[in-house]
């Protein structure tokens, strides 16, 4: 209901009876103007209301849309993280093979060198022990 010029004027008389003519005009230069086109009629507060109806609706679909672009995204990042936990069993499969096999390699080669070593050195001794009683021998007959 838009308030007239008239009725204005009536409530400032009423207003300046009640609490003088000073405070009466304090309180009316903080009321909005009404008159003219810039008074809104409750059409324009329906447009309005329609208008913050229909964004919101908008809004809505738009937040559905990303958060099914979010929910896409997330399936393709669990599909990377399966796709590294497989690829990292498989890393760990041969790693642990690799390691046997240079254990394995390590073993024999230091059996061979063990064994190598060891008829080196009986033998040394068989040689050895072969000299002194050889020279035992000659050491008892010439003396």
């Amino acid at each position: 209901m838009a308030v007239e010029g008239r009725a204005r004027q009536h409530l400032f008389d009423r207003l300046e009876q009640v609490l003088g003519t000073p405070h009466a005009l304090t309180l009316m230069a903080y009321l909005p103007p009404v008159e003219g086109p810039d008074a809104a009629t409750s059409g324009d507060v329906a447009r309005v209301h329609s208008d913050l109806v229909d964004l919101n609706r908008n809004l809505d679909q738009r937040f559905e849309a990303i958060d099914r672009r979010f929910q896409a995204v997330d399936h393709r990042f669990e599909l990377v993280d399966q796709r590294f936990a497989a690829l990292e069993q498989h890393l760990d499969t041969r790693l642990e093979a690799v390691e046997h096999r240079i254990v394995a390699t390590i073993r024999g080669e230091m059996a061979t060198l063990v064994t190598t070593q060891t008829r080196v050195i009986v033998l040394g001794l068989v040689g050895a022990l072969t000299a002194n009683t050889g020279l035992v021998l000659a050491a008892s007959r010439l003396g």
